[in-house]
């Protein structure tokens, strides 16, 4: 995964909106950061605009609108006739599986930021980790399809997750390219780490010298968010496992119950859910404001 320009597409309706947007000259850099959020592939675009941008390259980027509102829109105006996207409208592959990868994504954003909030402040992190946890999905399937293809039809026969099959057939998991890949974005280190270890979180190797108490929190999250999105059914695959499992079942349920609330801990996946719908069709109407 050599290069800076890796990225996964962005949907054609967020990438128009965008530009819409920036063709304002006086738009307000918070409506432009929420449109940026609601996509996962916009988002690793516009990281990947501002990666050489002088005060955006620190490996410390845990906030879009952070990082917004140090570099600006010059870079992203620049950028945006380079947008790779992808038209769920047209393509046959992408509505048969992406039409579930942009909910799934948002949606585990969502709930690892509500999950995150009962145990720290927000950081921006929660979010980022969360949208960006399954970027490695994305990426093999616009640059290795066919290996991703049968991924996921050895995954849905075995009934099985796809990080395990993904570690069979490839020798890599998509958590290991997601989390590569978030490297190249110059994302926060505690973020790679958390979408590393999505599936696994209390891993040995989920280490952070610095953050002893702490290092497990972010992964935990966002495996519990991403098994509370596949029990609603927002999944390009979803392992007959989580079918009919609950909370307490989930992989990173034990790690995030070491850890002592500091609010209580409320999560109402149904208007989680329909949020994520309504910010994911503000942004493919072009109309509206999302909500992510």
């Amino acid at each position: 995964m050599q290069g800076s320009s890796l990225t996964i597409p962005a949907f054609s309706g967020t990438a128009t909106k965008l530009r819409v947007l920036l063709q304002d000259p006086n738009v307000d850099l918070g409506r432009v950061a929420e449109v940026i959020k609601s996509d996962p592939g916009l988002t690793t675009q516009y990281l990947r605009a501002v990666k050489d941008h002088p005060d955006a390259n620190k490996k410390t980027t845990d906030s879009i609108s952070k990082v917004l509102s140090v570099t600006g829109l010059r870079a992203l105006r620049q950028g945006t006739s380079f947008l790779n996207t992808v038209d769920m409208q047209t393509n046959q592959s992408v509505t048969r599986k992406w039409t579930q990868f942009w909910p799934h994504s948002v949606l585990t954003a969502r709930l690892t930021e509500r999950i995150g909030k009962a145990y720290r402040p927000r950081t921006g992190r929660e979010y980022l980790a969360g949208l960006l946890h399954d970027s490695g999905k994305a990426f093999l399937e616009d640059y290795f399809p066919r290996e991703f293809q049968g991924v996921l039809f050895q995954a849905a026969a075995a009934g099985c997750e796809m990080h395990e099959v993904e570690q069979r057939l490839l020798g890599i998991t998509h958590a290991e390219i997601s989390a590569m890949l978030c490297e190249k974005w110059n994302l926060q280190r505690e973020i790679v780490r958390a979408v590393r270890f999505h599936h696994e979180p209390d891993s040995p190797f989920n280490k952070d010298p610095a953050n002893l108490e702490t290092e497990k929190l972010l992964a935990a999250c966002v495996c519990v968010a991403d098994g509370l999105a596949n029990l609603c059914r927002v999944n390009i695959h979803i392992a007959n496992v989580f079918l009919d499992t609950t909370i307490e079942k989930l992989p990173g349920w034990p790690v995030l119950r070491s850890y002592h609330t500091q609010d209580p801990l409320d999560l109402n996946l149904e208007n989680e859910l329909q949020e994520t719908y309504k910010a994911i069709e503000a942004t493919r109407s072009g109309m509206g404001n999302p909500t992510a």
